[in-house]
């Protein structure tokens, strides 16, 4: 019940997630090698790991903000994520939350 750890959670996994996507550009980019048979393959796993994180990231966001509303970290994380996800209208209306707060 302590929103600081689900905070942490959720940070955690939104680094874990763009760490993944640099890895995917850099092999993508031919800055990185990969043991993998198929780099092309390995990027797209890559990518959709992230997305993967980012979206557990997000529910961890919004379960930080059912303890603590006006979290803004939690808030700016939220809206950080949604926008990685491509939720654009999410991303600003929490965006908006926090100019408001």
């Amino acid at each position: 019940d302590d929103f600081r750890a689900l905070l942490g959670l959720a940070t955690s996994l939104e680094r874990q997630g763009l760490a993944y996507e640099e890895a995917a550009d850099k092999i993508e980019g031919g800055h990185r090698i990969t043991e993998a048979a198929d780099p092309k393959q390995r990027v797209a796993e890559l990518r959709a790991r992230s997305l993967e994180l980012w979206a557990e990231s997000a529910d961890w966001y919004a379960e930080t903000l059912k303890l603590q509303k006006s979290n803004l970290d939690a808030l700016n994380g939220l809206q950080r994520v949604e926008a990685l996800l491509g939720k654009r209208e999410e991303s600003l209306a929490h965006a908006l939350q926090m100019i408001e707060a």
